[in-house]
Order: C-alpha cells, then sequence, then structure tokens
C-alpha cells in the first residue's frame, strides 16, 4: 500500500479517534460540573466542537476513498450530504459565538 494513503488514512482515524475521546471527557464534565455555568457551557461547546471535528474527519475519508477507488462522488457533493456533514461545524461556531457574545455583553 502507498505510504501517502497510509498516512491519509492514519491523519484521518487518529484525528476521528482523538475527538471521539474528547467528545466523552467533555461530556462527562459538562454532566459532572458543579457550580460555575460557564464552564458546564464551554464543557459543551468543546464538545460539540469535536462532534464536529470527528465527522469531518469521517466524511472527508469516505469523499478521498471513494475518489481513490474510482467510486463516484457525486452522492457525497450533494448540498443535502454536505450540509449534513458539516452542520456540526456550524452550530459549534455559532455557539461559540454566542457564548463569546454573551460573554462580552455581560456587564
Amino acid at each position: 500500500m502507498d505510504p501517502g494513503v497510509v498516512l491519509v488514512v492514519a491523519q484521518d482515524v487518529g484525528t476521528a479517534v482523538c475527538a471521539v475521546f474528547n467528545v466523552g471527557y467533555f461530556s462527562l464534565l459538562w454532566l459532572r460540573a458543579k457550580g460555575w455555568q460557564a464552564r458546564r457551557l464551554g464543557a459543551a461547546a468543546l464538545a460539540l466542537v469535536n462532534a464536529a471535528i470527528a465527522l469531518e474527519s469521517l466524511f472527508f475519508q469516505a469523499v478521498y476513498w471513494c475518489y481513490g477507488m474510482g467510486v463516484s462522488i457525486e452522492a457525497l457533493l450533494s448540498p443535502s450530504v454536505w450540509l449534513m456533514a458539516r452542520f456540526l461545524l456550524f452550530a459549534a461556531a455559532a455557539f461559540m459565538t454566542v457564548l463569546i457574545l454573551r460573554r462580552t455583553r455581560a456587564p
């Protein structure tokens, strides 16, 4: 197998594994955190960001494999699939923006 292909797969799989681990950690922190609401919200935001990272790394791995195997990637690039694959990233960015705006507007 081509070393470049191995590196591409390892990078995406490693990214997904790390992100899933982080989702678990931040989810537990969010569920168990006592006291500071800001800490709980931050943990929820980071869990969402890492879920988005895991989903995108798996999505792009699917695109890479389909393209490399000569399978049409047209279905993966359709607006509905593309929007679903990238929705968590948008949601995470929007959530963090709301948290930042809330923090900067607070007295």
